[in-house]
């Protein structure tokens, strides 16, 4: 799954940013991402990262929330919980080296590390309310669970990604058929409100 959003051409200078700043992680990595990089894959101008943002800290704090925002719709359109679960595995198996260069990012910037825990906040939040977990424990053992399904998918294409995601849901949900449920979410507001 992509968030490069299909209608990208019709974006403002300023959500171009948000979105040239991402392809640039994800085809460079943290450390060759620069001004020039971003503005090349958002095809504007290098200064408007400064007009609209201030710094590149301030443009990745607002890429994670836009992106976590972008996350919320597409897995929102999901019919089933299995379906939802399929483009989570999906979103964590192409983003693996952003997600790595993210973290890296919030040990050096304050607004991208509260950006990170926010959209954490929110994602537990979000599995909470779409799995019925009552335990934060509960949730972060089903993510860090979803988080090695990701992995091995991904290192392993042969894999039966249904095989997995049902056992998942037969140790931490009380069994398969919860997946072949119609999802019924809508996203927290309050994570929305800051992209």
């Amino acid at each position: 799954m992509s968030f490069w959003p299909p209608d990208f051409d019709r974006l403002s200078s300023e959500e171009k940013l948000l979105f040239g700043a991402y392809r640039s992680l994800l085809d460079n990595g943290y450390q060759k991402t620069t001004s020039r990089s971003i503005a090349q894959a958002a095809g504007v101008n290098q200064g408007l990262i400064h007009h609209y943002y201030g710094s590149q800290e301030n443009l990745f704090a607002r890429m994670i929330y836009r992106l976590h925002s972008e996350a919320h719709r597409v897995v929102s359109e999901a019919g089933t919980r299995r379906e939802a679960l399929v483009l989570l595995c999906q979103a964590g198996a192409s983003g693996g080296n952003l997600e790595a260069d993210i973290c890296g990012m919030a040990r050096e910037m304050p607004s991208v590390r509260q950006a990170i825990m926010d959209t954490l906040e929110c994602r537990r939040k979000d599995v909470s309310d779409i799995f019925g977990f009552e335990s934060s424990e509960d949730v972060t053992i089903f993510l860090g669970a979803l988080r090695g399904i990701q992995i091995e998918l991904f290192l392993n294409p042969e894999l039966d990604q249904n095989a997995c995601l049902d056992r998942l849901a037969d140790l931490l949900l009380g069994g398969s058929q919860i997946l072949d449920e119609p999802l019924q979410w809508q996203p927290t507001e309050s994570t929305l409100a800051r992209k």
